[in-house]
């Protein structure tokens, strides 16, 4: 698509907004951008594609603010190469003559600039919805949908900017910038148009799916295809409903994604409850109304996870969602049909003479235990009905969990911190020692001073993730890890250190115990070589090792930047510095440090018979390592730091180090 990328702002969004109808007018579609997997949903709930439109004015409006604000807004994140050629050609507009002008603007015309360029687009994506309502094109309307959620996020974002660059003239207060009348059209657009994605689909379940009310003929005396099967209104709802899911998730913002799908669920599940719970079967047809409300329970049974946040929710545990709850007293009502109309009369006088006070079917749900449909659609995860989501076993209770964290349309990080640390560590337990086995801890070897050059060298390997192509990419991995085959999965060493970082932030110094040391100690016998003394300089450390080391340090760096600058006695000046910063070390560090000294074999000895000194040294080495490159004081200073117990002169300091540290 041809565009205007210079002159007048307005003009260029103008341009953009007739050329991207015309697009539109002459393929019955909107010219899209896909944007990062790795931005997509999260607390903003970023889409995943929008229109070439909206991503090329939002392209337009940092630029404005960089001229504006002399700095860009920090939503843009681009690589260097990217930064140094936007200064190279966009900083400098070539006015009259080629003679290069630099680019400047009044902050409150920027915002003013933005706002009506906002309006002008939104006007727009009116008119884009209504041609998609009108022929029910879901293309059309999602890709209109993506557009006014990017839109909303990115002026969200600059709102809070703004918010914070309120200018002074002297001492006394200009008004403060601000876009919350742009946000909030954007807002209630990309509500609106998610509203009108819901109805639609329900339109098209009830018009083409469920339409037909009376195919069944309950009233026929020969049973439904000699009862060897369920209707097909019911499998043909699984069918768009699992296809549905497959296009939402895909398609529209992860949030508002399940949104839909729970409308979808709630409205469609209305329409067959009041069928079902209605109908007079005939004795032969009976057997089909049984078979197709045991399938509809399935198929939500299947279905309910994507809509939920964790396994209370799927259970019926007092669900805070008004959708969830009305979704699990549809599915009790549907139960309660199949046990009247499908149950023998002679079955039911035995249930029933006594009253209904004994079946737990036909009373009131219990607020702390799972309902009864769920526990008929998952009995190998209920071993008796009526139990509360606490006295769960391990197995069942983790087994809920993952099938909704699997089911999600986005990542669910608090949801799977969750799932490793509950039933003291039971996954991370799993995963550690089937990956130490894998790795297999002896491929950690001590090294001597012919091979540190290597071990350097191994250090500094890391996984590194090329840039996609998506709007708003920052090259940090995510997108890689997302839609690169050969990076589906995270390699084992970064994944060890990763669960034994979360192991040692999150849990106790029992924990730590229970969970890090029986796995050293049954996939390696030398475990513990890694924390001698001689291993100080050793930079290929095991990822265990890794994971306590890293979190030290960001925290020494004053202490670089101080011995740096020192030409005396730097060891005396850097336990100084450590006994300074030993009430900051942080809290996970201290208890693994505790941990490993009671468990540390025999034969093993840290730096001054402490493993947190041990710690603190490494990671101050590592330190001073990454800073001698082209500096050979650097290089001098971690040499001696590896002998610092080879004299008694700092004996007083380190145990000074160790108390604060331990006491604190």
């Amino acid at each position: 698509m041809e565009i205007m990328e210079e002159g007048n702002m307005m003009d260029r969004v103008e341009n953009i907004v007739t050329r991207d109808m015309e697009y539109y007018q002459a393929n019955q579609t909107v010219l899209q951008e896909n944007l990062c997997p790795g931005v997509v949903g999260g607390l903003l709930d970023f889409p995943h594609y929008a229109s070439f439109a909206a991503v090329k004015l939002v392209l337009w409006w940092e630029e404005e603010y960089a001229a504006a604000f002399n700095g860009p807004s920090g939503l843009l994140e681009q690589s260097n190469d990217e930064q140094v050629e936007r200064t190279d050609s966009d900083e400098f507009d070539r006015g009259c003559g080629g003679i290069a002008v630099a680019k400047t603007s009044d902050p409150a015309e920027c915002v003013n600039i933005v706002s009506d360029s906002a309006s002008q687009l939104l006007e727009h994506l009116h008119t884009l919805s209504q041609e998609a309502l009108d022929h029910a094109d879901l293309t059309v309307l999602t890709g209109t949908l993506g557009a006014a959620a990017l839109i909303k996020n990115c002026l969200w974002w600059w709102e809070q900017v703004y918010e914070h660059i309120c200018f002074y003239k002297g001492h006394e207060k200009v008004n403060c910038l601000s876009l919350h009348g742009s946000y909030r059209r954007f807002h209630e657009m990309a509500e609106a148009l998610a509203e009108r994605l819901l109805d639609l689909h329900c339109r098209l379940l009830s018009l083409y799916v469920l339409q037909d009310a009376e195919c069944l003929h309950w009233e026929d005396p020969h049973p439904f295809f000699e009862g060897e099967r369920g209707s097909f209104v019911i499998q043909m709802w699984w069918l768009y409903m699992q296809g549905t899911k497959e296009d939402l998730w895909n398609t529209v913002p992860p949030k508002m994604a399940q949104r839909v799908l729970a409308g979808m669920l709630n409205e469609s599940l209305t329409i067959l409850t009041v069928r079902y719970t209605q109908a007079e079967p005939s004795s032969a047809r009976s057997l089909l109304l049984v078979t197709d409300i045991s399938n509809l329970l399935l198929c939500v049974r299947e279905i309910l996870p994507a809509i939920c946040s964790d396994a209370a929710e799927l259970m019926g545990y007092a669900p805070r969602n008004k959708v969830l709850r009305d979704i699990h007293a549809k599915c009790h009502e549907l139960l309660v049909c199949m046990i009247i109309r499908g149950s023998p009369l002679s079955t039911l006088y035995k249930v029933f003479r006594r009253g209904v006070e004994g079946v737990a079917a036909f009373l009131p749900l219990n607020k702390s235990a799972a309902v009864p449909w769920v526990i008929l659609t998952s009995p190998h995860l209920f071993p008796r009905s009526e139990i509360c989501i606490d006295d769960l076993l391990d197995g069942p209770a983790i087994a809920l969990e993952t099938s909704v964290l699997v089911s999600q349309p986005q990542a669910l990080w608090s949801l799977l911190l969750k799932i490793l640390t509950m039933r003291n560590y039971k996954v991370t337990v799993v995963i550690l020692n089937q990956l130490m086995q894998q790795l297999n801890q002896s491929s950690f070897q001590p090294v001597s001073g012919t091979n540190r050059k290597k071990s350097s060298e191994d250090k500094n390997k890391v996984v590194t993730f090329e840039q996609c192509d998506g709007f708003l990419c920052s090259g940090g991995g995510d997108c890689s890890l997302a839609t690169n085959p050969s990076q589906k999965f995270l390699p084992p060493s970064m994944t060890v250190t990763s669960l034994v970082h979360i192991v040692a932030v999150f849990g106790s110094q029992q924990d730590l115990a229970s969970v890090l040391i029986p796995a050293l100690e049954k996939h390696s016998h030398n475990w513990g070589s890694c924390l001698d003394r001689r291993e100080v300089w050793n930079l290929g450390r095991p990822p265990w090792l890794e994971a306590l080391i890293s979190p030290l340090e960001p925290i020494l760096s004053p202490v670089v930047e101080t011995l740096m600058n020192v030409s005396g006695n730097a060891v005396g000046v850097a336990m100084d510095c450590l006994i300074q910063l030993a009430d900051c070390l942080p809290e996970a560090v201290l208890r693994a440090a505790i941990v490993l000294e009671d468990a540390l074999p025999a034969d093993v000895h840290p730096l001054a018979g402490s493993v947190l000194v041990q710690l603190v040294i490494t990671a101050l080495y590592s330190k001073l390592q990454a800073a001698a490159i082209g500096n050979a004081q650097a290089t001098a200073l971690a040499e001696v730091l590896c002998n610092l117990d080879q004299s008694t002169a700092h004996d007083d300091k380190i145990e000074a180090f160790i108390r604060i540290a331990v006491e604190w």
